[in-house]
């Protein structure tokens, strides 16, 4: 894109912090891969996000496309409940392997694996 890491930095939390988009770190036991990993980003809201990324009404139409749509809106209500109950959502990938969605809740943690079926 031609900007620099800070200011591509800075540009991301200013949508973030007007409740735009949102990212989620690479689930880790430690901490500091926590950081060093990269992020994941979602959408608060899916029509944004097809006009964000000039899907249009497309995304009916494609099963993929609508795959990750239903992903981003589970991603959207987790955060929101994640946020509201102090709990930290996550993504986690390694490789070819991902699991789309954790709640690292402390005695009760969830995963949510995403599958698109055609």
């Amino acid at each position: 894109m031609g900007i620099s890491q800070p200011t591509f930095d800075r540009y991301l939390s200013y949508l973030e912090h007007t409740f735009l988009v949102f990212t989620l770190p690479n689930y880790s036991g430690r901490e500091a891969t926590v950081q060093k990993r990269g992020r994941k980003l979602y959408f608060y809201d899916g029509a944004v996000r097809n006009a964000a990324l000039q899907r249009g009404l497309a995304v009916l139409d494609n099963p993929t496309e609508l795959g990750l749509l239903i992903e981003n809106l589970v991603a959207a209500s987790l955060q929101t409940h994640a946020l509201r109950s102090g709990i930290r959502l996550h993504y986690w990938r390694d490789g070819n392997n991902e699991v789309g969605l954790i709640y690292a809740h402390p005695t009760q943690p969830l995963s949510f694996r995403n599958r698109i079926v055609t």
